[in-house]
């Protein structure tokens, strides 16, 4: 407020229009500023974003090798229950001092047969926790080994020296047929009770053979084809030719 002539005794008015222009240049920068912070801010927000959408991602899709060095376990539990789609339990994993164990769970909660695996060894267990199936692999050769509701050993196959072997076995557990192929030669053996061979039936040079064994598993006859026609050898308890023909 500025005032006029003092000697007319009267004042008058007029307004600052410089003070009202800073005010207004004032507002309109301040507002700006304002507006440029928010868009700073929405900048900020969407970077965020990104960079966890791709934190995500490498995670999720990156090798391995990678995720293994880095040390991050995705799930580290003793008991693992699975579940159907109406959230009853179906199946539990669980990790013993004897391996990892996963068992089948039917309608009642009750467990049924399922998997245990080994060092080396993957069996098929039933409901009574015996293994049924076995699968081993080992530095001589893998083997296949089926088992009755006693535990007893009935089918055996194995590679030996990478050699295949089938063996079928008795309810003690005991082999008594024995059917491979023994430096490239089949190879049929009938066993006793006490596993010592009585009846052996090979081919060699495409020429059949039967050899026939006595209680200690020693060669007593020989019945064969031979290129000149059949033969026949008969042998003492300690496997020397006592008597042939031709």
């Amino acid at each position: 407020m500025t005032g006029g002539n003092p000697a007319s005794g009267k004042l008058t008015s007029k307004p600052n229009t410089e003070t009202i222009m800073t005010t207004d240049e004032r507002m309109e920068k301040i507002e700006a500023e304002l507006a440029r912070v928010k868009w700073v801010n929405r900048c900020l927000v969407a970077c965020i974003v990104l960079i966890l959408g791709c934190w995500s991602a490498v995670q999720t899709f990156a090798p391995q090798k990678a995720w293994a060095k880095s040390g991050t376990k995705t799930l580290q539990a003793t008991d693992l229950l699975l579940q159907d789609e109406n959230g009853k339990t179906c199946a539990v994993l669980m990790g013993t001092t004897d391996g990892a164990v996963l068992l089948s769970v039917d309608e009642n909660g009750k467990h049924g047969g399922g998997l245990h695996l080994q060092k080396d060894c993957l069996m098929v267990i039933d409901e009574n926790m015996d293994k049924r199936i076995a699968l081993v692999g080992s530095k001589e050769g893998p083997s296949l080994g089926l088992y009755d509701k006693n535990g007893k050993t009935r089918i055996g196959l194995t590679m030996v020296n990478n050699k295949p072997l089938l063996t079928l076995c008795d309810e003690n557990s005991k082999s008594r047929v024995g059917l491979g192929i023994l430096e490239g030669l089949p190879n049929l053996t009938l066993f006793d009770e006490n596993e010592k061979p009585r009846i052996g039936l090979s081919i060699f040079k495409g020429l059949p053979n039967l050899t026939l064994f006595d209680e200690n598993g020693k060669r007593r006859i020989g019945l064969g084809i031979l290129e000149g026609g059949p033969s026949l050898s008969l042998l003492d308890p300690n496997s020397r030719l006592i008597w042939s023909a031709p």
